[in-house]
């Protein structure tokens, strides 16, 4: 569940209650802020809890965020009755860049960082997490954000929104001056009709705001009335497309002329991707890359007498399906510097690649935007990391995929028992363990009895204990290691080693397993010294999959481990017998942890909307569906008009739409963008979906019916711009607009691997498009 608290001290809290839900392990830890407020230079700081949540329910509270670091200073971390908040007031100078003074902020990079209050050092869970706090040199006045006005067109209407940032809302507009007479402010638009005498015409316009504080901005912008004398194809190149991506609607532009525009399109266009009214639509195919590009040709027609026409010709490319080509990445270690020199890389697409998106990677790590990894991985991440990659090319065509990362632990002697040995009975070998850190490792021993050995090639003592030596038993035995890093790191212990007059007993020296992958074959050897070779091994408990084996006298644990196990550690005892008349035997506990399996992330794959009418009471909920990810989830609506919401039954969501009483009165493509969060592992995934609302007196043939006739002549491979091709001004276009949704919808359900529909965004209001007699084009 999510729940968004504002108000209250001038504190902005985000809080994430999350359900009990499976552990997950080396990262139970999960900073959920996601973004900080802008600051400004000698201006008390908006109060910002810093806000935790664990996944696993399995840290020790209280949570201690005292090492966050980064902050500008005059900002600190604080603890206080309710949570952890940033506040304080930026000093000055802190909205100063040392590189760009001029730009008036600084961006800070702010550490975050969380550990929980466990008593066992060691033991204690962390998270942390990079985020941007940009600090303003000045507060920032209103200021206006319109660059330019779009041109208007004789004996049409003509709307313009005005666009303002900072300061304090609601703006006022009513300044604005040098308006012809046709033109007027009504609240945040510029509106009226154009008459056919201004043609040609251009006027200075001063746009001026001011805000809820006083606060003012003025801009002298050029207003130009097109001449009907002149028609002009504006675009000046398409957006790419990308195999089983959504293209989105995308609209060529042209000004001047007069009355309606009629499009045609010459040449041929991926098969997927379909054009009229001067917009295209569509998803491109499989295989529609291999003949990129596509040479078209397009012709605007207006209603002048005689008509004026203008013809430009375009390159339609479309690029394989992007993808992240990186499975896995160079192991890192604890504590260790990872430094720069990997890449999260890509296929396709156009660069360049943004991989800001990117999540799961080990705490104290990092992905810059270009896709490199850098960082420290903080004490307790050892294990396997999944890293969830999300790439987006140059054009928003974006992809994900698994990338893998060992964090090693720390050097660590696993040897902390050397058994007994006996006057003239051969020793071992007993093999010394270390684990972690950068092998090979070297060792040394030293302080052995007199006529013991250390093998330093193996890592083995042995030998045989000389006469006498039991009398000043026991031995210290100093140890030490060294692994292989750039700059090694050494461990050192003391082992007593008694020894005695008796035969030395039986012991196991396998004390320490590797980890099982989920599926695939595991051996590995079983070894004991002392008592009367050869032995014999028993298991008790052992893990279903896993039995002992007998190799010609080499024993080993063998088998393979059901994914059912992914993530736990599985216990048994194994005993050793000896071949002795009265047998010796040892019994050691010995523990297989089994190794993660990854969990996708969660996606979306509602992929389209049925039709709707205005009046009808009878619309089904849409069922919201996804894949991946672990649950429970929760849906949002983040975009929509206020007839729809998302409502829950039971574990189930639905998208529901709420059309009777004639609301809304008008039809239209209407974008419904909705948002699933994966509560246990903080994951969302958007996608914008369309619901074309038709009138309740439209016919089949204007409702755009989506039985077999109307894909009929689309399917059988007619050509895509023909089936579409239209004038904005013909009666027909609403139906032919909703021939090619419903058409598409279609092809949607009947290729499931396609998502035809998946972010397509109209760049106007909903139905806008449909309603204007002539549009002005939408850029991506």
């Amino acid at each position: 569940m999510t729940l968004l608290l504002r108000g209250g001290l001038g504190i902005s809290v985000l809080v994430v209650a999350v359900l009990l839900g499976a552990s997950q392990a080396f990262a139970s830890l999960r900073i959920n802020n996601t973004s900080l407020p802008d600051g400004y230079e000698n201006v008390k700081y908006l109060d910002t809890m810093l806000v935790v949540y664990d996944i696993g329910n399995d840290a020790v509270k209280p949570f201690d965020w005292s090492k966050t670091s980064g902050l500008p200073g005059g900002l600190t971390v604080v603890e206080r009755l309710n949570g952890w908040f940033i506040t304080g007031t930026p000093d000055p100078g802190t909205g100063v860049d040392p590189v760009n003074p001029a730009q008036g902020y600084r961006d800070w990079t702010v550490t975050l960082k969380v550990v929980d209050s466990h008593a066992d050092p060691t033991q204690r869970q962390r998270a942390t997490k990079d985020l941007n706090l940009r600090v303003y040199e000045k507060l920032l006045t209103v200021e206006i954000t319109n660059t330019s006005l779009k041109n208007a067109t004789p004996g049409n209407a003509y709307s313009e929104t005005l666009t303002a940032q900072y300061g304090t809302k609601p703006y006022q507009w009513n300044d604005t001056s040098g308006l012809p007479a046709w033109l007027s402010v009504s609240g945040d638009k510029l509106t009226g009709n154009v008459p056919a005498g201004d043609a040609g015409m251009s006027y200075d316009i001063t746009l001026a705001v001011k805000d809820a504080n006083g606060g003012t901005d003025t801009l002298l912008l050029t207003l130009t009335v097109d001449n009907p004398n002149n028609l002009e194809i504006t675009t000046d190149s398409l957006v790419p497309g990308m195999e089983e991506k959504g293209y989105g609607w995308k609209t060529v532009q042209a000004s001047g002329g007069a009355g309606n525009y009629t499009w045609t399109l010459t040449g041929t266009l991926p098969s997927g991707i379909v054009f009229g009214g001067g917009l295209f639509l569509g998803t491109p195919d499989d295989g529609t890359a291999a003949q990129s590009p596509y040479f078209i040709t397009i012709t605007v027609t207006d209603e002048s007498v005689p008509p004026l026409s203008d013809s430009k010709d375009f390159e339609f490319m479309v690029y394989e399906t992007i993808a992240v080509t990186t499975t896995q990445i160079p192991d890192a270690w604890e504590t260790e510097d990872y430094g720069t020199r990997v890449n999260l890389r890509a296929s396709s697409g156009e660069s360049p690649y943004d991989w800001s998106g990117t999540t799961g990677l080990p705490d104290g790590m990092s992905v810059a935007t270009g896709g490199t990894i850098s960082g420290t991985p903080e004490p307790g991440t050892a294990g396997t990391w999944f890293i969830d990659a999300v790439v987006k090319d140059n054009n928003g065509y974006s992809a994900s995929g698994t990338v893998q990362v060992i964090v090693n632990p720390p050097l660590t002697i696993g040897t902390d028992y050397l058994p007994d040995a006996g006057e003239g009975y051969v020793y071992g070998p007993m093999p010394l363990v270390a684990s972690g850190g950068h092998t090979p490792y070297t060792w040394s021993v030293s302080g052995l009895p007199i006529g013991m050995t250390f093998d330093a090639a193996t890592g083995e003592i042995g030998g045989t204990p000389a006469g006498g030596t039991s009398v000043i038993s026991p031995y210290t035995i100093d140890i030490s290691v060294e692994d292989s890093h750039t700059t090694p790191n050494t461990l050192a212990t003391k082992l007593d080693l008694v020894v005695t007059t008796d035969i030395p007993p039986v012991y196991i020296t396998t004390r320490i397993l590797p980890d099982a992958i989920p599926g695939e074959e595991y051996t590995f050897q079983l070894d004991a010294i002392g008592g009367y070779p050869a032995y014999a091994f028993e298991g008790e408990q052992l893990p279903s999959g896993i039995r002992l084996m007998n190799n010609s006298g080499v024993w080993e644990l063998a088998g393979y481990v059901s994914p059912n196990f992914a993530g736990q550690t599985l216990g048994f005892t194994v005993t050793a017998t000896d071949s002795a008349v009265i047998p010796g035997t040892d019994t050691v506990s010995l523990s297989l942890r089994v190794a993660e399996l990854p969990v996708p992330p969660v996606r979306i794959i509602t992929s389209s909307l049925p039709l709707a009418t205005i009046g009808d009471e009878n619309y089904e909920p849409v069922e919201l569906r996804s894949t991946g990810g672990e649950g429970p989830f929760s849906w949002t609506l983040d975009e929509g008009p206020d007839w729809c919401k998302a409502i829950t039954s039971g574990t189930s969501w639905y998208l529901q739409v709420t059309i009777r009483d004639q609301r809304p009165a008008e039809p239209g493509l209407f974008p419904i963008t909705i948002t699933v969060l994966d509560a246990t592992t903080g994951e969302m995934d958007t996608v914008t979906l369309n619901l074309w609302l038709q009138s309740s007196h439209a016919t089949p043939e204007e409702s755009g019916d989506m039985g077999d006739s109307v894909s009929t002549s689309m399917l059988a491979g007619a050509p895509p711009a023909a089936a579409c091709s239209l004038g904005n001004g013909s009666p027909a276009i609403f139906a032919l607009l909703a021939l090619c949704v419903a058409a598409m919808a279609f092809m949607t359900s009947v290729a499931p691997k396609k998502t035809s529909l998946r972010n397509v965004i109209p760049a106007t209001r909903p139905g806008e498009a449909l309603r204007r007699s002539r549009e002005a084009g939408i850029q991506s």
